[in-house]
């Protein structure tokens, strides 16, 4: 189901970034087995055009030995296309400068691209018998070269560090121009796609990231509606009918869209779930965080400690029915916490009321310039120990009730009613004095309370339960039965 809109108020925090533009000079394209003489091998580079490539060196790693073999002194600077070409004769098109040097090996080799002793960027191609002294390129090699193909990035410039993930073998030889590989969908990252998607929508593209819902959680049993997320970015699945579970890794084809400025990979025509990798652990925001950096962490799993559900907010929808609950924390932020009848969620018995505390893990969504806060089951809301239920006027009497149930087993409810605000101190000792359990210790206006105190892991016996304010000390008496 996808979500409805509600209102939000903001205030900036964090600030979170993610790149897309090329950021430093990337060896883009490389070829140095064509079909004869070896008289058009060439290196293509990419990078920011006007960048001084003087004092830079291409340099040839033996994949056998991990020596090197071979070094090219570059000149010049980067044309305003953004590609400069070093070519081993006049013979390569677009060629900016010519050394024989540029007919690297076949592999196993690698090819590095160094300013003085910093490696900027390097490529290791072939099969490599020792690759942990020999391979020196970036993540895992790509395949070797067959005669008259090269290897070449696809999109230009894009660098996952993986040399396996980012070089194409194709017979498209492209040296100073677009790298277009006829028809081969191109590879993003999600952090990618999330920067540069205004010049990107309507793309056919591949992106890949861990599943944080079941795949026909929130699009009901037909159709998937899921989030996938990596470290620094995710998004939402729309289309299709492919069987997933969080934890599993995505590889997913299809068009980049926007619904009501939900960021989404829709129309998927391909998609692969690869080894279970557990899901990512939430980012901890707050309501003003999400709200203000909410195009950063948008389809990412956040938490979000201590909320509650606002005066103002609509009621708990029943079974079968959404809604857009609105819940707030100490940062005064009010936040849309999204209640979608394809979860548990909808006429839980167990939901939080007006006022209840809990600490919440969702996945950030966005509806039109609206951000919620969409939980997944109930156990992603999980109340807290003090329960909040404020009354109409003021309240006469400082007062302590007995736990009910008691005896109990393991679990009880404590009610207190607070004449005027203060600091609060709620704990339980035994016999003997000893500390058993802190249940409250925070600043609560006036007004009635509720605290659930869970004594699993305490053993049989009577417990006293002391309340102490700057009002005075009340006590009462729990029994516990196991």
């Amino acid at each position: 189901m996808r979500p409805l809109n509600a209102s939000l108020f903001a205030l900036s925090l964090i600030i979170l970034t993610s790149s897309f533009a090329v950021a430093q000079v990337t060896i883009n394209e490389v070829m140095i087995n064509d079909f004869s003489t070896d008289d058009s091998t060439y290196v293509e580079l990419y990078g920011p055009a006007g960048t001084d490539l003087n004092g830079w060196q291409l340099v040839g790693v033996n994949g056998y030995t991990g020596l090197e073999y071979a070094t090219i002194n570059l000149t010049g600077v980067i044309p305003a296309g953004g590609f400069f070409v070093i070519g081993e004769s006049d013979g390569v098109s677009n060629v900016d400068l010519i050394d024989p040097a540029v007919d690297f090996q076949n592999g196993p080799d690698n090819i590095q691209l160094k300013q003085g002793a910093a490696i900027i960027d390097a490529i290791g191609y072939g099969t490599f018998a020792s690759p942990d002294t020999c391979f020196r390129g970036e993540g895992q090699p790509c395949s070797n070269q067959s005669n008259g193909s090269s290897l070449c990035r696809y999109p230009d410039g894009h660098d996952t560090n993986n040399n396996e993930v980012d070089f194409l073998l194709t017979v498209y030889l492209t040296p100073g121009e677009i790298n277009d590989l006829g028809g081969v969908v191109p590879y993003y990252t999600l952090s990618e796609l999330r920067a540069g998607f205004s010049t990107m929508l309507g793309q056919v593209v591949s992106t890949s990231g861990i599943a944080t819902v079941p795949s026909t959680w929130f699009g009901g049993s037909q159709t998937i509606s899921a989030y996938i997320q990596d470290d620094m970015a995710g998004i939402n699945i729309f289309g299709g009918s492919w069987v997933f579970a969080p934890g599993d890794f995505i590889n997913v084809t299809g068009t980049l869209a926007q619904y009501n400025n939900l960021l989404e990979v829709t129309s998927v025509t391909q998609l692969t779930i690869g080894p279970y990798v557990a899901p990512p652990a939430p980012i901890a925001v707050n309501c003003q965080i999400a709200n203000n950096n909410g195009e950063n962490l948008e389809s990412m799993l956040v938490s979000l400690e201590d909320v509650w559900i606002t005066s103002d907010s609509p009621e708990w929808p029943i079974t079968g029915n959404n809604e857009n609950i609105l819940i707030t924390d100490s940062s005064g932020d009010t936040l849309v916490l999204r209640i979608d009848k394809d979860t548990d969620l909808d006429g839980w018995a167990g939901h939080p009321d007006m006022g209840d505390h809990f600490d919440l893990t969702a996945i950030l969504n966005q509806f039109g310039s609206t951000y919620q806060a969409l939980p997944r089951y109930q156990t992603d809301i999980q109340l807290l120990g003090v329960i909040s239920h404020p009354l109409p006027g003021i309240l006469s009497e400082f007062s302590l009730q007995a736990p009910h149930p008691n005896p109990f087993n393991p679990a009880t409810m404590i009610d207190f009613n607070l004449t005027r605000p203060g600091h609060v101190t709620l704990e339980a000792f035994t016999l003997n004095g000893s500390r058993a359990a802190t249940l409250l210790h925070d600043y609560l206006s006036a007004g009635r309370y509720q605290t659930n105190w869970n004594a699993s892991a305490l053993p049989s016996g009577l417990y006293l339960v002391r309340l102490v304010t700057a009002e005075g000390t009340l006590t009462t008496k729990a029994v516990l039965i196991k």
